[in-house]
């Protein structure tokens, strides 16, 4: 199977405070329009807001358990930065 255009994923996930924190203590990202509700309320967000790259990383479990093919290597240079090829194997496979 190839993706087509056309076809789709999703995951939904709530992301909570905890989940925000502990994103924040992983990363050393302490941002208060993450963490601090009175700095975000003067912000147009109005309120504290996830991290863009926690939100981002909901992409992984579609790529690696809902995209047809047998392996997928992901190499994202968003920011000028290759450290690493991340290979995603699926559960299932088919023989030929």
């Amino acid at each position: 199977m190839k993706i087509k255009v056309g076809d789709s994923a999703s995951v939904t996930k709530t992301i909570t405070e905890a989940d925000i924190r502990t994103f924040g203590d992983l990363t050393g990202d302490h941002n208060p329009l993450h963490f601090d509700k009175e700095h975000a309320r003067r912000t147009r967000f109005g309120q504290p807001i996830s991290h863009g790259m926690l939100t981002g990383s909901l992409f992984s479990p579609i790529i690696a358990h809902q995209l047809p093919g047998k392996a997928r290597s992901i190499c994202l240079n968003r920011f000028g930065l290759w450290p690493r090829c991340l290979r995603v194997i699926p559960s299932r496979y088919s023989s030929r």
